[in-house]
């Protein structure tokens, strides 16, 4: 927001507060990115002679907001691995340490590393407060355990392809 809010300051326009925050929670990629939609979106007011609105945001950025991947949360990575594994959502995230839970549990904690933008602790946090090591080990036993057995490999892909369907 403070980098639109930057680059507005520039401009001969009035944009608010709601329209910087849609853009900028639109846009995540980088600053060109960013910069390159309120641009559109000051073009798009120009060319229609309407002032800039949140419905004018979101009728420049259109084409953008059909393009945004779907968001990916750990809950969900918790319950596409647990349905895989035949186990229940609670025991991915108890203290429990037998075999049937442990594999599952590293596989969900590696995929939401892989697959989302929170931090080790964040993850941990999801998984019944383990610790941020815990999660790091559980990523690294899994990422050594995909180059050597084809099986677990095969699953965890099995699991990523739905995820992100």
């Amino acid at each position: 927001m403070a980098i639109l809010k930057k680059k507005i300051e520039r401009e001969p326009v009035s944009v608010s507060d709601d329209v910087i925050f849609f853009i900028a929670q639109l846009i995540k990629t980088n600053i060109r990115d960013l910069e390159g939609a309120l641009v559109r979106v000051m073009a798009y007011s120009l060319m229609e002679e309407k002032p800039i609105s949140l419905e004018l945001t979101k009728e420049a950025l259109k084409d953008l907001l059909k393009e945004t991947k779907k968001l990916i949360t750990v809950d969900f990575i918790q319950r596409c691995v647990a349905e895989e594994f035949g186990i229940s959502l609670h025991e991915l995230k108890t203290r429990r340490r037998n075999k049937q839970i442990v594999l599952p549990r590293q596989v969900a904690m590696y995929l939401s590393r892989e697959l989302t933008d929170l931090s080790l602790p964040e993850i941990g946090n999801h998984f019944g407060g383990k610790d941020h090591t815990t999660v790091l080990h559980s990523y690294n036993k899994i990422k050594e355990g995909l180059g050597e057995n084809d099986s677990l490999k095969e699953r965890v892909e099995r699991i990523r392809q739905i995820i992100k369907q």
